[in-house]
Parts: C-alpha cells; structure tokens; sequence
C-alpha cells in the first residue's frame, strides 16, 4: 500500500462518518485525481465575493472571471462602482492576486 492508498482510504473513511460539516469541508479541501491526493486552492474573499448587480448578479467575482471573462473584463474598468469593498475585490480578482 503506497502513501497515496493510506491517505485516499483515510479520507474515503472520514468522509463516510455521518458528521456531513466535516466531509464537506474537507471535499471542499481534496480531490483525488488519477489516484493521487491534490488540494485545491482555496477561494479567497475577493473570488467569493458575490456581484450584486447587473447581468450576472448573484455570481462570484471568481466564477464571473473564469467563466465570463469579458464581461469580468469590461467591469474591471469600471471607475464608477460606489461600494468601495466591491472595488478592491474586483482589483484584487483581476490582478490575480486573488
């Protein structure tokens, strides 16, 4: 049994165990992929952050950026967003420091 078997099982276990808060968050954490663990990277505020207006109101900065990419683009240029926070995290996403 190789390294990646033994954390593949621990995991299948844990995430078998009937507390659903804890496997969700670690689904949220690993994959598993051609047999071996890979961690995905974790959101930041600014991806989770939710538009609140427009033609893709109610979507993530970050699934507006990968899935949208020109309207992402369009509202990165964008000088006249009054909500300062919005902002930043638009900034923030599309300088990909996000």
């Amino acid at each position: 049994m190789t390294d990646t078997t033994t954390i593949t099982d621990l995991i299948a276990a844990f995430m078998a165990q009937p507390s659903a808060t804890n496997a969700s968050k670690l689904a949220d954490a690993v994959e598993v992929s051609d047999g071996s663990l890979v961690f995905k990277p974790k959101a930041t505020d600014a991806e989770n952050t939710v538009l609140p207006f427009g033609k893709f109101s109610g979507m993530t900065l970050g699934e507006l950026a990968q899935n949208e990419p020109d309207y992402f683009s369009w509202l990165a240029g964008l000088d006249d967003i009054s909500k300062p926070s919005l902002k930043s995290a638009i900034q923030e996403v599309a300088n990909g420091s996000a």
